[in-house]
């Protein structure tokens, strides 16, 4: 028996080359929402859940209860971004940060993975009119090599003025 090389959380055999958890993960990305099945009870800090974000926001909302009305606000173009999806919780899908070196909405604003993940900055050129007062806690996935990767559940505990900061305050959902 060792670890599975992927997660370091499961045993599996010598002979294998990943858990069954990890192997159902790295399949995600490659079958159709309709037939999505996550066999998980939670989401786990460091692990992939797939490419497309609407997909996987649509995977959450059949296994944790989202609310699916709010399944446009995730996918290309969109703001990858939902509050109250389940009446206590914000959704952010972070697709541009220092992880991939990119900006988003044209360079209006950058967000930061610090301290390992245990803080991100989210800065702001101007902020927008209906900037979100964050009163909740957010669930948080962020793009890395492609895939998303859930970091965790983040709490605000600063912001001046266009600048917002946010701490990791569980490393799993729910």
């Amino acid at each position: 028996m060792k670890k599975c090389p992927r997660c370091e959380l499961n045993y599996i055999q010598d002979d294998e080359e990943l858990c069954a958890i990890c192997r159902l993960q790295k399949n995600v990305a490659s079958v159709n929402v309709g037939e999505l099945h996550i066999d998980f009870k939670s989401l786990i800090c460091g692990r992939m859940y797939g490419t497309n974000s609407k997909n996987i926001y649509l995977a959450c909302c059949e296994v944790f209860g989202w609310k699916k009305s709010l399944s446009g606000n995730f996918g290309r173009q969109r703001p990858c971004y939902a509050e109250l999806i389940d009446d206590v919780n914000n959704v952010w899908f972070i697709t541009d940060s220092n992880l991939t070196g990119t900006k988003g909405s044209s360079g209006k604003w950058t967000n930061e993975v610090l301290k390992g993940g245990e803080q991100i900055l989210e800065h702001w050129e101007t902020p927008p009119s209906n900037f979100p007062a964050d009163k909740l806690n957010r669930i948080v996935f962020v793009k890395q090599d492609g895939e998303y990767v859930f970091l965790g559940v983040y709490k605000r505990v600063k912001q001046e003025g266009s600048i917002r900061v946010f701490e990791r305050v569980c490393r799993a959902y729910p």
